[in-house]
Formats: C-alpha cells, sequence, structure tokens
C-alpha cells in the first residue's frame, strides 16, 4: 500500500474501510473527525448523561474506524442535540449537520434503484 493511501491528515493512519461511503475516502474522514471532535467535547466536558456505554462504542468505533462510525455519529449527536448543553456550540452543529447530510446522501445514494421497463426490442 502507497504511503498515501496510510497516512491521513495529522500524520495519522487512515486505512481505507468498506461501508456506504467508501466510495468517498473524504467522507470517511469528514465523518471520523467529527466523531472524534464529538467524542472529545464529551470526554472533556463529562456530562452525567453521557454513559459509559456512550464512551466505549465511541472509543472502539474511532479505534477500529469502521462501518459502526456513522451509528455511533448519530448517537454522540442526538444526544448532544437532545440535552442542547451551552458548550455545544453553533459550530458543532454545523459540523454535525454537514455529516448528517452527508450520510442521509450515501445511504439515498446506496438504495438499489427500481428498474425501468425500457422501450423497444422485447418490451
Amino acid at each position: 500500500m502507497a504511503a498515501s493511501e496510510k497516512t491521513g491528515g495529522a500524520g495519522k493512519a487512515m486505512l481505507k474501510r468498506p461501508g456506504p461511503y467508501a466510495e468517498n475516502d473524504r467522507g470517511l474522514q469528514q465523518v471520523e473527525m467529527t466523531v472524534n471532535e464529538l467524542f472529545q467535547l464529551l470526554e472533556a466536558y463529562a456530562p452525567s448523561w453521557y454513559s459509559e456505554g456512550h464512551h466505549r462504542r465511541a472509543e472502539a468505533a474511532l479505534r477500529e474506524r469502521g462501518e459502526s462510525l456513522p451509528t455511533v455519529f448519530r448517537e454522540l449527536s442526538d444526544l448532544l442535540e437532545q440535552y442542547g448543553p451551552g458548550w455545544f456550540t453553533e459550530q458543532h452543529h454545523a459540523a454535525a449537520e454537514s455529516v448528517r447530510k452527508l450520510l442521509k446522501e450515501c445511504a439515498e445514494s446506496s438504495v438499489p434503484k427500481p428498474k425501468r421497463r425500457g422501450r423497444g426490442a422485447g418490451a
């Protein structure tokens, strides 16, 4: 594997993973970066509603960099949206909304479209 495939921003190892956004490495990096940002924010403030289970799932998703990242992203961002702490800024909210939009677009593009019956020979 070429060095450019192994190393992402800030010298972190970035391996390509299969998933609905595998075609878009930048999308995967955006999801991972936002999950990491939300995780760090929750770790720093440690609100009572942020459980050990949330912590373990986020830590595992970031370590594995796999298909669980979107699920963990939704879980953490939903928590922050639900409780709306003052330290969850508009900037954090905008980053989360950008990832939500990306995940929605990926999900929509991965849904098989019904085949259209064409006109012509055999129709």
